[in-house]
């Protein structure tokens, strides 16, 4: 029998989801990677950091477009980018070029600008050391409101049915019986899906004539 993968990682103090972590520039493996090597029982530092065998980069989260390399984390805090850096990735993964993987929002709604918080040198927000994460209270209509404004909702079969809501540096849990409601009366669709992670968003509006 399969162990279960952690919903979280710790590493240096620091607690994160995984797909958070692949989102870290010092994360050098893809998602599926990340999961395989905790399912073989990898500790946190060498999940994450160790590069693969096929070369001593970043070979699986660095991106090519507008001349330019970079990982999918520093892509995603690109200004061009529309989407996070798990759409990109999973954009990339099914053969998208590289630069409409970047700046192509879902279903045409386009990310308000990241805003820039100066911070003196040396430091950092403080990230609260939990071991398990609680399921937010959102609704089916806050879930919706953050999706008009640029939120991305994504599921993870694979991790205990996790579905969680990506809005710049906030990560929300949203829970199954609000998942199940957005589904089955339709109002959130399924845009994408990559073995048992599935990203949600709206229906395309209905053109009037």
């Amino acid at each position: 029998m399969r162990s279960r993968v952690p919903l979280s990682l710790a590493l240096n103090g620091e607690r994160k989801t995984l797909v958070e972590w692949t989102q870290d520039p010092r994360c050098e493996v893809s998602l599926r990677e990340l999961r395989a090597r905790i399912e073989r029982g990898w500790d946190a530092e060498k999940a994450i950091c160790s590069p693969t065998a096929i070369r001593p980069s970043r070979a699986r989260n660095t991106i090519t477009a507008f001349g330019e390399e970079k990982s999918i984390a520093e892509w995603a805090s690109d200004e061009r980018a529309s989407v996070s850096g798990l759409t990109i990735a999973a954009r990339v993964q099914r053969g998208w070029n590289p630069e409409e993987a970047i700046t192509t929002a879902v279903h045409g709604k386009v990310r308000p600008a990241r805003p820039v918080t100066p911070r003196p040198p040396h430091t950092r927000r403080p990230r609260m050391s939990i071991s398990n994460e609680p399921v937010s209270d959102i609704d089916a209509s806050g879930v919706k409101s953050m999706l008009i404004n640029g939120a991305e909702l994504w599921f993870a079969g694979s991790s205990g049915g996790r579905a969680t809501l990506l809005d710049r540096d906030q990560t929300i849990l949203v829970s199954p019986e609000v998942l199940e409601e957005l589904t089955a009366s339709s109002q959130i669709i399924v845009v994408s899906k990559v073995g048992s992670i599935i990203q949600y968003g709206l229906p395309e509006p209905v053109a009037s004539h």
